[in-house]
């Protein structure tokens, strides 16, 4: 978790200076800190450590393998695009059946992304391809194969998918009802992880889950233009 740890300080330090310095530009000088979590450009600074921490990573594999990058993470592109994507779309149609049986709060942090059709397509374009991107280099390229070193298979899921869980708890309020769908999911990406050999494969999963369910809000609100009917 070292450098899931330099991702959140990173993050920290990012966030803070950038807040301070877009005050510098007249038009967001009343802009508060409650305001600004809100909006997409929040964003950036998240952008700018998962860079930050992309090179961390580099950094690491350099030095514990004379292997490229891409070939010790184990990214190699799956042949069975398709089936992958249709997993994906399944595993979200499963947590959406799911939660309908589990008390899901009605409001969640991440719910505020979701006021504005401009946040709404930047948001869509940072969970479909970057939040996926990194999310996987982390957990099944990174700590998925540390915890493989020292604990059987199912115990590296399990754990996986309960930090993958932890990771997202500030986005749902620490609820443990979207926490366990979370849970389910990111142990089903490490299940993909591990029986295909492929980080790539998790990775296509991972965005279509994420892409149709931008698909479902974006038809349920006439295309990110009727926010308000999500609430």
């Amino acid at each position: 978790m070292l450098i899931a740890g330099f991702n959140f300080l990173a993050f920290n330090l990012i966030a803070a200076a950038f807040f301070v310095a877009i005050h510098a530009f007249p038009r967001f000088r009343g802009l508060s800190l409650e305001a600004f979590t809100q909006s997409p450009l929040a964003l950036i600074p998240q952008m700018m450590s998962y860079v930050f921490a992309f090179f961390f990573m580099v950094l690491v594999v350099q030095k514990g393998t004379e292997e490229p990058f891409w070939v010790a993470l184990k990214w190699r592109w799956p042949r069975r695009v398709t089936s992958l994507i249709l997993s994906g779309v399944g595993l979200l149609g499963v947590a959406q059946l799911c939660s309908a049986l589990l008390p899901i709060p009605k409001s969640l942090p991440i719910d505020r992304f979701f006021r504005s059709t401009h946040a709404a397509w930047v948001l869509a374009v940072f969970g479909i391809l970057v939040g996926p991107f990194y999310e996987e280099l982390l957990f099944r390229g990174f700590l998925f194969p540390a915890l493989r070193r020292y604990l059987p298979l199912v115990a590296s899921i399990v754990i996986d998918g309960l930090l993958f869980a932890l990771y997202h708890g500030p986005q749902l309020a620490w609820s443990w009802a979207p926490m366990l769908l979370i849970f389910v999911v990111g142990s089903v990406l490490t299940i993909v992880r591990a029986r295909t050999g492929s980080l790539g494969s998790a990775f296509l999963v991972h965005s279509a889950y994420n892409a149709f369910d931008f698909v479902l809000i974006f038809a349920a609100t006439d295309g990110f233009r009727h926010m308000d009917k999500l609430r």
